[in-house]
């Protein structure tokens, strides 16, 4: 298991490689957790860009305090990243956490790791 804290809400985080699979994930999520859309949107593939847009990223984005990588496969073609997460559940009654598995699929674009597949719950056309 890889454990390395790429979203924490509770203490600076490890700024990974940018250019390795778990370090461009770890772009998108600091990106949509600082409402950087447009920059989270870059790191889509071409096909994902032109399912999802920068708007639809925008849309009811889940609050997580905490996000560990777990795992990293390489494939031939794609390589998979997949995450602990810990979600906050913001409503105003009753305010929780829970615990769940993210799943992000990259490719390379023109040498380039771009997220291919986004995760739940991460919400656009594609999913």
């Amino acid at each position: 298991m890889v454990a390395a804290a790429i979203v924490n809400s509770l203490r600076p985080i490890q700024q990974l490689d940018p250019d390795s699979p778990e370090g461009v994930v770890q772009s998108f999520l600091v990106a949509i957790d600082e409402e950087q859309f447009e920059s989270a949107h870059q790191l889509l593939s071409s096909g994902a860009q032109a399912d999802c847009s920068a708007s639809d990223l925008a849309i009811d984005q889940p609050a997580m305090s905490r996000v560990v990588v777990d795992d990293v496969t390489e494939f031939d073609d794609e390589t998979l990243v997949r995450l602990e997460a810990t979600v906050m559940d913001v409503d105003p009654i009753d305010p929780s956490t829970y615990e769940t598995t993210l799943e992000f699929t990259l490719i390379d674009e023109g040498g380039a790791l771009r997220i291919d597949r986004l995760s739940y719950p991460y919400f656009c056309g594609f999913n």
